[in-house]
């Protein structure tokens, strides 16, 4: 078993993310975005040397993302709005939960768990990686889901904050 820790650096979606072991060393960077077709979301080491990428492959409510490990294809899945959901990862034969209650993320295959990640003092999360084989496409897809579900929470918290505030606004000119 390894352990990592995914820290994002900045608060805006986009930002960068650092992952060091458990000695608190920097071990990978990772870079990238979504949203359009072709975006790139990275994981590299310091020299810039790049491990594992997930590639955008379509738009619309369920976006398709290509998972390339050494520039071989590795998998693919599809997401959802939704922040925690079951996710298959066709190719890799991974099957990824997102607990939104707990801030958890499993990824197992049918044998047995491959990676476990859980948010620690509020400002990361600890990995355990329990498949040497794969590890940086498994620390690659953590992050991403980490990724995914702050950017699109934050966006959900946004728009029902809107609509409670105009919900009010009204009550209130309804009550003069």
């Amino acid at each position: 078993m390894k352990q990592f820790y995914i820290k994002q650096i900045g608060t805006r979606p986009g930002s960068s993310m650092i992952i060091t072991n458990y000695l608190g060393e920097f071990t990978y960077h990772i870079l990238g975005t979504t949203g359009f077709i072709g975006a790139k979301f990275r994981l590299m080491d310091r020299q810039g040397h790049e491990y594992c990428s997930l590639v955008q492959t379509s738009l619309g409510l369920f976006p398709r993302f290509a998972l390339h490990q050494n520039n071989q294809h590795f998998g693919s899945f599809g997401l959802s709005l939704y922040t925690d959901a079951i996710i298959y990862i066709t190719g890799a034969n991974w099957l990824t939960w997102v607990n939104a209650l707990s801030n958890t993320i499993q990824i197992r295959n049918i044998q047995h768990q491959l990676a476990f990640a859980r948010p620690e003092q509020n400002i990361r999360y600890a990995v355990q990686i329990y498949d040497d084989e794969d590890t940086q496409a498994l620390l690659l897809t953590i992050a991403f889901l980490i990724r995914w579900r702050l950017d699109h929470s934050t966006q959900h918290l946004r728009n029902h904050l809107a609509i409670n505030s105009r919900q009010y606004a009204t009550k209130l000119n309804l009550s003069k």
